[in-house]
């Protein structure tokens, strides 16, 4: 019997969004449901190094997505769920829209942001609690923002750390 090819890695930079004791979720049209910003990390080709593969920095990839939400340049700030470190979360797979199935890392960073502070103009952009994220009756919220912050809110719960 033939053994099934690995599936493809995606890696996925995440900004969790947080004012207070919400999350900003952002409407994404391609999924027709709400998630919290959140891009892949890229990837190049430079010559001029000797392997010649090249890799985004995981923050630089965090900070591009609360870019393309709030519409404006912003910092990584700290700690998520009791861990100064950012969040990885491995091992989720899912289908996507072309229905082929991939193996997504997720490196989780937090942005916090001042009481008025708000997503760009145009945005369609909600702050949400944990709960209502995690509700499966409310919604459209993605699969995959739901995944991430159940598995933030986890690790929060083991370090004895309050989320958001």
């Amino acid at each position: 019997m033939a053994k099934k090819p690995p599936l493809p890695e995606v890696e996925i930079g995440v900004a969790l969004i947080t004012r207070g004791k919400t999350i900003l979720a952002v409407f994404n049209p391609k999924w027709s449901a709400y998630s919290l910003p959140m891009t892949k990390r890229r990837r190049w080709n430079d010559a001029g190094m000797a392997k010649g593969d090249r890799s985004e920095d995981w923050r630089d990839t965090a900070l591009r997505a609360a870019y393309e939400c709030l519409g404006r340049p912003t910092r990584i700030s700290g700690p998520l769920s009791g861990n100064a470190e950012p969040i990885e979360i491995a091992g989720f797979s899912q289908g996507d829209r072309e229905g082929l199935w991939k193996h997504y890392r997720f490196h989780v960073y937090r942005v916090t942001l001042e009481k008025g502070e708000e997503a760009a103009s145009g945005q369609q952009a909600i702050w949400l609690s944990v709960d209502q994220f995690l509700d499966p009756t409310f919604g459209p919220i993605s699969p995959t923002a739901r995944n991430v912050i159940r598995e933030v809110q986890a690790r929060a719960k083991l370090a004895g750390a309050s989320f958001p």
